[in-house]
């Protein structure tokens, strides 16, 4: 058996780290595939960081996409199916989540979640086709505000508790993410 097969053979499994925790793991076993997937690792135009990772083949981009800043932070990561955005996105300010959903042929589909610096959920969107049908909007984990959305227009406030707001609270400015970098 050759060198080649026998890698081939095996899970090939692949890590990289930012900011000193591992964030890409990605596994592929060409045995079990039909596809000749190729791993693409691009560079910042002064070559000092990765800019995008990920898997292409005759047909474009699959699977997971990894994209970067100019210092390495992970900004976006996208699921691609024949070089469309199919299957799970999420964004990222400095290294921590802002935003995620779920694509289907390169439209939203379904539910839109965006968080704040320190994770907690601040609003949710739901998608009807390509439109927002409604959105939550949250503080502390509460409710202040239901919203409805013909043609992603807001047409009707259909909750409001402005008692959930506490006025001493005030909801981040920054994710302030570059002081320690």
């Amino acid at each position: 058996m050759s060198g080649k097969n026998l890698i081939d053979r095996h899970l090939i499994v692949i890590l990289f780290f930012s900011v000193g925790q591992v964030f890409f793991h990605s596994c592929h076993n060409n045995e079990n595939s039909k596809e000749n997937l190729e791993l693409i690792v691009s560079y910042n135009l002064d070559s000092t960081n990765v800019a995008t990772v990920g898997y292409v083949n005759d047909y474009g981009k699959q699977g997971e996409w990894y994209f970067f800043d100019d210092l390495g932070r992970l900004e976006l990561v996208e699921t691609y199916k024949n070089n469309i955005v199919h299957g799970k996105v999420e964004m990222y300010i400095c290294c921590r989540k802002f935003q995620e959903y779920i694509a289907e042929n390169g439209k939203i589909i379904g539910r839109v979640t965006n968080y704040s610096p320190n994770g907690d959920i601040v609003s949710i969107s739901y998608y009807d086709s390509t439109q927002v049908s409604f959105s939550l909007n949250l503080f502390n984990s509460k409710i202040y505000e239901i919203n409805s959305f013909d043609k992603n227009r807001k047409i009707n406030l259909v909750y409001s508790d402005s008692s959930v707001l506490n006025v001493k609270e005030q909801f981040p400015v920054s994710y302030g993410c570059c002081i320690d970098d």
